[in-house]
């Protein structure tokens, strides 16, 4: 609910919030001089407990943030698992003048200034740290994110620590594609407290309205008790999310959950994650040597037309051919899917042809791998969309413009072209 000048519920809020920080103020000063005093303590809780819930009819989670961690650590010491003392006190104290100073804000600007995250966090962490069961559990330590500057993680994080390989490959490419003109990802690790659902709270709903979400998936991290000792009301599970969302909109969105939420900054080219055997074949091998002969040469138009003819000829299933065709695409179609301007030069050196070493291969083999390639070729180009099929984009060398259904023809032919000629030395053999 968004604060307004001619609001009656927030001119209500505000008069009672003076009302309670003053008698907050009061009962504090009455416990240091009658600390076992349980009904002083009492009141003083309710009162606290009251202003909490008032705040959280409002989107100020600098406030409600710290009163939640003022009201925990007053229910503690009424259990007795903690004990009051003039630390806490000092404590507690600080914290409600932080909060008579947010009141004051939101009455001369109708707002929190989001810069008051940080000091939020360093009272709310303050408290908690005053609860030595909560600390025990992990709950009082704050895990993630600095909302006021934003500070996240580098983007030098190896995609293995962050679970990238759990994205499937159509969406890590997808996202790849949108950001390899540089921009950054984020990957977002969310973990709720078990007892969100009491204090008002929706992950699933918090996390399918991240902005910029790209993929995400929600899963129980640790095994799941049986039904009959299964908690209905804890939340047990966690949330992982890829979002191309700026560390702004990040920072904003989540400045309510920095002890629930973890985010890194990831680098595009950490999405490409190669797939198939690690196996490599001699032709491979030949490629990695030729491949750093070029490097160390600085011949880089070589090289490129070099790994270009690898990622077109090497066989489909290679972890090493999957890196290349994740990374830059490498297919019949990827001119039309860019919206390139004009179809792939052929590499007239035949590059791949060399490459591949065909003449000392077992015509079996290169079969096999023929069919699994134009297999790969026909799902890609059957899983894109229809309007393609009639895009049209000209030929380098024919100066003629070639539509998808076109070059797939031209394909078509030219592999029935080679498999005749198979056909013909298998016949003719002795």
């Amino acid at each position: 609910m968004n604060a307004s000048p001619a609001n009656p519920l927030l001119e209500q809020f505000l008069s009672e919030a003076h009302d309670l920080l003053e008698s907050i103020g009061k009962k504090l000063l009455q416990l240091e001089e009658a600390p076992d005093d349980q009904g002083i303590l009492n009141e003083l809780f309710r009162s606290v407990h009251t202003l909490k819930g008032n705040s959280g009819l409002f989107t100020w989670p600098e406030m409600t943030r710290v009163l939640h961690a003022g009201e925990d650590l007053l229910g503690m010491v009424r259990s007795g698992n903690a004990s009051y003392s003039r630390e806490l006190a000092d404590r507690l104290l600080e914290a409600m003048d932080f909060v008579d100073v947010l009141c004051r804000e939101i009455k001369s600007m109708e707002c929190i200034d989001a810069a008051r995250a940080a000091e939020s966090e360093r009272m709310t962490e303050g408290l908690r740290k005053l609860m030595p069961s909560k600390a025990a559990t992990g709950n009082a330590a704050l895990s993630g994110v600095t909302i006021a500057a934003a500070e996240l993680p580098s983007e030098n994080v190896f995609w293995e620590n962050l679970s990238l390989g759990s994205v499937p490959e159509a969406a890590r490419m997808a996202a790849f594609r949108q950001c390899r003109e540089g921009e950054t990802l984020f990957w977002i690790d969310y973990r709720p407290e078990r007892e969100c659902f009491f204090h008002g709270d929706d992950p699933l709903n918090t996390a399918r309205h991240c902005p910029g979400l790209l993929w995400g998936r929600v899963f129980a991290p640790d095994p799941l008790p049986t039904l009959t000792d299964l908690d209905t009301y804890s939340c047990v599970v966690k949330f992982q999310l890829l979002t191309a969302a700026s560390r702004e909109e990040l920072a904003e969105y989540y400045r309510y959950l920095p002890d629930q939420v973890e985010i890194s900054a990831v680098a595009p080219l950490l999405l490409v994650i190669p797939q198939g055997s690690r196996e490599v074949p001699t032709a491979e091998k030949h490629f990695c040597a030729e491949a750093l002969r070029m490097l160390e040469a600085a011949d880089f138009a070589s090289l490129r037309q070099f790994v270009q003819a690898m990622l077109e000829g090497g066989p489909a299933e290679s972890w090493l051919t999957s890196a290349g065709f994740s990374g830059v695409s490498a297919d019949s179609g990827r001119d039309y899917v860019a919206g390139s301007d004009q179809l792939t030069p052929t590499d007239l050196n035949n590059r791949k042809t060399d490459l591949a070493n065909h003449n000392v291969r077992l015509l079996e083999q290169i079969l096999a791998e023929f069919r699994t390639a134009r297999g790969l070729l026909l799902k890609r180009v059957d899983d894109l969309d229809s309007s393609l099929y009639a895009r049209a984009i000209p030929h380098p060398r024919l100066k003629t413009p070639m539509r998808l259904i076109d070059h797939l023809y031209f394909v078509a032919e030219h592999d029935d072209h080679h498999l005749a000629r198979i056909w013909d030395l298998v016949n003719t053999a002795p």
